[in-house]
C-alpha cells in the first residue's frame, strides 16, 4: 500500500482535510476488510471529519459501522491513512493491549546493579537519546564508593 495505484476515478471530494485520498482508495480497492470505506467518506463526511478532528482519534470509536468492522489493527490502519502523525500513540496502545504496558515504557535502570556488573575490563557504555545525562547518578555514585569518574564521548556530547 505504498505506491497508490495512479489510477484513481474518485477525486478527493476534501482536499482541505483529507492528504491522503488516494490512500483511502487504495484501502477498499486492496483490502477486502475496508470495502466501501470510499462512499463511507462520501456519504458521512461530518462524522469522519468530526473523528479525523480528534486530538486523540486512537481513543475514540470510529464512525459509524467502521467500529465495529475494525479491530485495533484495521483501526491503526485507518489512523496511518487520514491521521499519520497518531499511529506511534495507536500503536503503543494497541502494543499495550496485546502484549502489556512494559513494552512500552523505557526500562527503568539501576546504577548500582549497573556498576555491580562491570569490572576493571568491562566498561560501562551510556548510548543516550538527546535530553538524557545520566552524569549526576553517576557522580553520586563514585562518591558512594570513593571512586575516580572518568568520562569520555565519543560523539558530540
Amino acid at each position: 500500500m505504498k505506491n497508490p495505484s495512479t489510477v484513481n476515478t474518485i477525486n478527493n471530494p476534501y482536499p482541505d482535510w483529507i492528504n491522503n485520498w488516494d490512500m483511502i482508495c487504495e484501502l477498499e480497492r486492496q483490502l477486502p476488510n475496508f470495502a466501501n470505506i470510499v462512499s463511507s467518506f462520501i456519504h458521512n463526511s461530518k462524522d469522519w471529519k468530526r473523528w479525523y478532528s480528534e486530538d486523540n482519534p486512537e481513543d475514540i470509536s470510529l464512525p459509524l459501522e467502521w467500529e465495529t468492522k475494525c479491530d485495533r489493527l484495521r483501526k491503526m490502519i485507518i489512523i496511518k491513512t487520514i491521521r499519520p502523525d497518531r499511529v506511534l500513540a495507536a500503536v503503543n496502545k494497541f502494543v499495550i493491549e496485546k502484549i502489556g504496558e512494559s513494552f512500552v515504557g523505557s526500562p527503568q535502570f539501576n546504577m548500582e546493579s549497573i556498576y555491580q556488573d562491570s569490572n576493571k575490563t568491562t566498561s560501562v557504555i551510556f548510548i543516550l537519546a538527546p535530553g538524557v545525562d545520566p552524569r549526576k547518578n553517576l557522580e553520586n555514585l563514585a562518591k558512594q564508593y570513593g571512586r575516580e569518574l572518568i568520562n569520555v564521548s565519543l560523539g558530540k556530547g
